[in-house]
């Protein structure tokens, strides 16, 4: 007994020292780390001198490099218990240095500041991985003088407890080289390496791009260039190891990059993976490749390496989540004797997106399918297990590896998907990410051997139209007691896509399980249910201290949200509510009121008044300068529609002119957009309408986006006229 303390003493003892000299061991270490990368013999980073063709380009990069290396090592252990073992860690380093030419203000706010992770220490049992971050600058003035920036003076702590800094770049000015770098390194024998992502592509014009690898033989290399990236040369060196090499120069720039684009389809990319399969501290499929280098693993064996993933069938009966699930679903029935399986599908899957949320247990890339599949297989609802893919990750021919997929079930002939997406998924729902893609089905699967089976098919999964991604705003207005000040009441309801993109801005913690808990016959409030837990009772004062808050908070985002949408801050907001969060099958559409009154949107023009009247539709996306330029295709979350329906209350005395302005109608295969305005007696009625109709258009479309865009913004700047009689 004394010798098991005095090792968990020693134990102690070494990781308080060890926390006391970390600091002054990681300065002592970025020093070094910043000489020997300063002093690297690579002349792309010694040519200063930028081409006269760029100097109306915002930024220059002239030269990228990454430099990757994993060494393998053996690593003395101690154990929380005191005893000693040795572990075989992987030694990585990741270097990215970047050298560009800053040519106007917008580049200039661009790299005015850099954030990093400094340190990160995770522990186990017998391993822990160590991760730290070094950083360098440098700014090169006209006249070749070189100034190194004090990281440690400059940078600030943004998370303490992630030690994360951001350093800002002081000094910097337009018509300087920055050349910086960024170096992640890690001792790991826990996990493996984060997947890289090499991408040729930037806003920026790039004169070269490199990149070196040094692997040790050991460790099981995988790589796969896509959209037209170069190709990695093979060698080894002289310790054997494996060395990856490429070079691509004379880069355009890409416009239209940050707008409507799918990276993994659409960018020239090499993805590259360092696992360390030898390791039996890391999981990897029964079917995961030994030591060596594997050029494009082909899609069939990433799909089995996903299908090892799911391992053997749940213990269903002794797991909380499962058995509070079943009692809520059977409870349903008893007391829904006649339902269908359609509705019971989503009800289950309601109830265990629930209560796996409440238990704290978030999503996990296998299990929560599993539950769900396990759960309809006990109701006898026909259902499969499937496979698919994001329209914003790989496509199924391209997959590298098995996150690149998705696990999803399909109940009742296909017509049912459900994939979680906590907290605001909806039974039934198709993520829209996933409209269009392929899907593997598995029916009368089995987890055999640790490994899903079952008769596979496949299928493209349906794709919704406009009107199922919509907003319909229903706006009254008329003039207050002060003519320069509307008053306006907004009811919004939004559908699908956008609601999944906007319910974010109106949810409380207590309104969502209000709505949740009542659509699942739960008849006692969250806190109710909280008072009842032992183990939950410690949590209330925090519950209701966080409610408290978030209802003084909720007025403040009502504002925000009408400041957005009329670029202009609210005079007053007289009410709001927000009526369904549109999270649960009985009210799937996010319902919300505002009423409030707002200036800036009408001017005095002598006895007569102008009511900028096309800014009741909200700010439009006006497109100018460079962003107007695209030379890659389109991807959207989904197909979109836009409506707002307004009613102007004339007031006495007055007659209206400039009405017909408002009458726009413009239409192709891409987008329309339509509106009418009619007068009636005392009321101003205006319809217009904003309608995507794809989820992916080439390139060779922009402009007849762009028609659509503009004709929005026209619609935007219009006005009507308040006559005096």
């Amino acid at each position: 007994m004394k010798r098991t303390l005095s090792k968990l003493l020693l134990f102690a003892i070494t990781f308080i020292c060890t926390q006391h000299i970390m600091a002054q061991k990681y300065d002592e270490y970025a020093k070094e780390v910043r000489s020997e990368v300063w002093g690297w013999n690579r002349p792309e980073f010694k040519n200063y001198s930028v081409p006269d063709k760029y100097k109306n380009e915002s930024a220059v990069l002239i030269a990228i490099h990454e430099q990757i290396e994993a060494k393998r090592q053996k690593r003395l252990r101690f154990s929380a218990f005191g005893s000693i073992g040795v572990n075989k860690e992987v030694v990585y380093s990741h270097i990215l240095r970047k050298m560009i030419k800053i040519n106007d203000k917008v580049s200039l706010d661009d790299y005015s500041s850099l954030s990093f992770r400094s340190q990160e220490k995770r522990w186990g049992v017998w391993m822990s991985s160590k991760y730290k971050t070094i950083v360098g600058v440098r700014i090169i003035k006209a006249d070749g003088t070189i100034n190194e920036v004090d990281i440690k003076a400059e940078a600030v702590t943004v998370d303490e407890k992630e030690e994360s800094k951001k350093v800002a770049i002081p000094d910097l000015q337009v018509g300087d080289i920055l050349d910086y770098f960024i170096c992640n390194e890690g001792h790991i024998d826990s996990e493996n390496i984060p997947f890289i992502t090499i991408a040729f592509v930037d806003k920026y014009p790039i004169f070269s791009y490199s990149v070196h690898c040094e692997i040790n033989k050991n460790l099981t290399t995988e790589y796969r260039s896509v959209n037209g990236a170069p190709e990695f040369k093979e060698s080894t060196n002289e310790d054997k190891e494996i060395v990856l090499d490429v070079k691509k120069e004379n880069i355009a720039k890409v416009e239209g990059m940050n707008r409507w684009s799918s990276a993994f389809r659409e960018y020239p990319i090499i993805r590259l993976a360092i696992l360390n399969n030898g390791s039996g501290n890391i999981w990897k499929p029964k079917t995961a490749r030994k030591s060596g280098v594997f050029k494009d693993v082909p899609p069939e064996t990433i799909i089995a390496d996903a299908k090892c993933s799911v391992g053997g069938e749940i213990m269903a009966g002794t797991i909380d989540i499962y058995k509070m699930t079943r009692s809520m679903a059977k409870n349903y029935i008893k007391e829904n004797p006649q339902v269908s399986k359609e509705d019971l599908a989503c009800y289950i899957f309601n109830a265990l997106q629930y209560n796996w949320f409440i238990d704290g247990g978030g999503y996990t890339y296998i299990g929560f399918p599993k539950y769900l599949a396990t759960l309809f297989k006990e109701f006898k609802i026909e259902h499969k297990f499937a496979l698919t893919t994001s329209r914003f990750d790989v496509p199924m021919n391209e997959l590298f590896n098995r996150y690149d997929l998705y696990f999803v079930v399909l109940a009742n002939n296909n017509t049912q998907f459900f994939n979680s997406n906590m907290p605001f998924g909806i039974g039934g729902e198709i993520r829209p990410e996933f409209e269009g893609e392929s899907v593997i089905t598995y029916a009368n699967y089995k987890f055999k051997n640790d490994m899903l089976q079952g008769t596979e098919g496949s299928f493209k999964t349906p794709i919704s139209s406009p009107d199922k991604n919509s907003l319909l705003q229903k706006i009254r207005v008329s003039l207050s007691e002060d003519p320069m000040i509307l008053d306006i009441a907004m009811e919004s309801f939004t559908k699908g896509a956008l609601k999944s993109q906007d319910v974010g801005n109106y949810v409380t913690l207590q309104k969502w399980h209000e709505e949740i808990r009542q659509s699942l016959g739960l008849k006692d409030s969250f806190e109710e249910y909280m008072k009842s837990k032992k183990s939950m009772r410690k949590q209330l004062d925090d519950y209701n201290e966080i409610i408290t808050k978030e209802q003084k908070d909720q007025e403040d985002q009502i504002k925000k949200i009408i400041s957005e949408y009329h670029q202009a801050d609210p005079k007053e907001v007289l009410n709001y509510e927000v009526k369904h969060l549109g999270v649960t099958s009985q009210n799937p559409n996010l319902e919300t009121s505002v009423h409030y009154l707002q200036e800036g949107l009408v001017q005095k023009a002598g006895k007569n008044y102008i009511l900028n009247a096309g800014k009741l539709i909200g700010r439009q996306l006006d497109l100018k300068g460079d962003d107007r330029k695209r030379s890659i295709d389109m991807y959207f979350l989904s197909s979109r529609m836009f409506k707002h329906e307004i009613q102007i209350t004339i007031p006495d005395g007055y007659t209206v002119d400039n009405v017909d302005n408002l009458n726009i109608s413009l239409d192709n295969e891409v987008a329309s957009f339509t509106s009418s305005a009619s007068i009636n007696g005392k009321t101003i009625t205006i319809e217009a309408c904003k309608t995507y109709k794809t989820l992916i258009e080439p390139l060779q479309n922009w402009d007849r986006l762009l028609q659509i865009l503009d004709a929005g913004v026209n619609f935007y700047s219009q006005s009507i006229v308040l006559k005096k009689n």
